[in-house]
């Protein structure tokens, strides 16, 4: 629109302006005799708005949240519609599923830090059940792994374990840590 008021006050005639910003000279005059506002467009009625209440209803009250059902009995109502209309007005609707929420990742630069764990293992052997720990050290940044096992999950065999995941994890060649 400044380009436009600009050309006209340099003299520039309505087809020169078209030409110079390659608008149609129609488009040129709109913009000359004011500022073109856009009036919104009317919003077409949707095949499946006289059902929406009912659709609805079905959620709430029976917790019926299966369009293949819901298109069977909206067809025997009267609906014209298609199933691709149906599911993209209950998807909104529907409740979040449990344990479906994003994962936050968390990031750590080289060398900051060390997470461990034990796991409990049971194996037979001669028809005994027998107990066995397995104690696991990853990197965070690499995802380096030191896996190991032992009878006992003690103080003890906690440190013995950690010297153990240091040593390996200081003579790995793709190490991320830096060294002391």
């Amino acid at each position: 629109m400044h380009t436009i008021r600009d050309l006209l006050a340099q003299g520039y005639s309505i087809r020169a302006i078209a030409l110079e910003t390659g608008i149609a000279r129609n488009t040129v005059r709109k913009y000359l005799r004011g500022t073109p506002e856009a009036a919104p467009r009317p919003r077409r009625p949707s095949k499946l708005d006289p059902f929406k209440a009912q659709i609805r209803q079905w959620l709430t009250e029976d917790r019926l949240f299966n369009c293949e059902t819901m298109f069977e009995r909206l067809k025997a109502s009267g609906y014209t519609g298609s199933r691709s209309l149906l599911k993209l007005f209950v998807q909104p609707l529907r409740p979040p599923r449990p344990g479906r929420r994003p994962v936050r990742r968390y990031e750590t630069t080289p060398g900051e830090q060390l997470q461990i764990d034990w796991g409990e293992f049971l194996y037979e052997q001669d028809g005994q059940m027998h107990k066995l720990y397995g104690f696991t050290a990853v990197l965070s940044y690499s995802r380096m792994r030191f896996v190991c096992f032992t009878k006992r999950s003690d103080t003890a065999s906690l440190i013995r374990c950690l010297m153990q995941a240091c040593q390996y994890l200081m003579a790995c060649p793709r190490r991320s840590w830096p060294i002391a």
